[in-house]
């Protein structure tokens, strides 16, 4: 199974990465949005949109921590993780650069269009490279 993490749900959806990011998220894995949400497991680590905090948002991080906890007690050994963001990859007390798999883990940037790193061309290529790669080690089980 592949597991994927985000913070919360966007403003206008309450289902995780059914918005634009996961549209984004579905282009770059080279699916339907309909063929991603059935192959990804996804989760937010946050049951409502936090609101605006300056440029970013107030993602409440001791409330996140408690959900990743919760979350790490349903992972199996062959589940494929992908935390999407540093707010979440900090929940799971986790630090790995972007795009580089530790085991069975890999955090991407966070998906969404505010992210300054998708300016970047080759963050999508890599995060292609990482959905590809996570489809392909979740069906070696």
């Amino acid at each position: 199974m592949i597991r994927l993490y985000g913070q919360a749900p966007s403003r206008t959806s309450g289902k995780p990465f059914s918005g634009k990011s996961g549209k984004r998220l579905a282009k770059l894995a080279g699916m339907t949005h309909d063929e991603f949400l059935k192959t990804f497991k996804c989760k937010n680590l946050l049951d409502e949109h936090p609101g605006s905090k300056g440029k970013g948002d107030s993602f409440d991080a001791l409330k996140a921590r408690e959900r990743a906890i919760r979350e790490l007690m349903k992972w199996k050994e062959r589940d494929v993780i992908i935390l999407c963001g540093r707010k979440v990859a900090s929940a799971f007390r986790r630090e790995e650069p972007y795009c580089e798999w530790t085991g069975r883990i890999v955090v991407i940037p966070h998906p969404s269009g505010a992210n300054y790193l998708w300016n970047d061309p080759n963050t999508g290529e890599k995060v292609a490279r990482v959905l590809r790669e996570a489809v392909e080690r979740s069906s070696d089980e």
